[in-house]
This record gives C-alpha cells, sequence and structure tokens, in this order.
C-alpha cells in the first residue's frame, strides 16, 4: 500500500518586532542614553530585576559591531 505526501508549506515569515513604534523609540533612546545594548541589559536588571544570561554574548557582539566603547 503506497502512501501518499503532502509537500510541508514553507515557514511564514514573521514579523521581526512586535513592538510598538512608540516602545521601539523608547527603546533607542535608553540605547542612546546608556550607550548600548550591554549597558542597556544591566539597567533593565538593576531597575526590573531581569536579567537573560543568553544575551551576553549576543549583546556584546551587538555593541562591537556598532563600536560603542564602555566609559
Amino acid at each position: 500500500m503506497a502512501t501518499s505526501r503532502t509537500a510541508k508549506k514553507p515557514p511564514t515569515k514573521r514579523s521581526t518586532s512586535k513592538l510598538t513604534p512608540e516602545v521601539q523609540t523608547e527603546i533607542r533612546k535608553m540605547l542612546g542614553t546608556l550607550k548600548g545594548y550591554e549597558a542597556c541589559h544591566t539597567w533593565l536588571y538593576e531597575t526590573k530585576g531581569i536579567w537573560i544570561p543568553e544575551l551576553v554574548p549576543v549583546f556584546k557582539k551587538l555593541d562591537k559591531m556598532l563600536e560603542i566603547s564602555k566609559r
């Protein structure tokens, strides 16, 4: 007995951001004020208690790519 196979549909493209434009603007302001992603992550931890260790190397790379130096 032969079974028929159906082709899988390719994954649909997801939005890269579900943040509202207002929230995106606020984040950009914070990043400018806090001097980068690492600083923003630290600020978030200090003010809200949220820390995601998996993001540390990602933020370091982003800051390096953006040539954000620690001050």
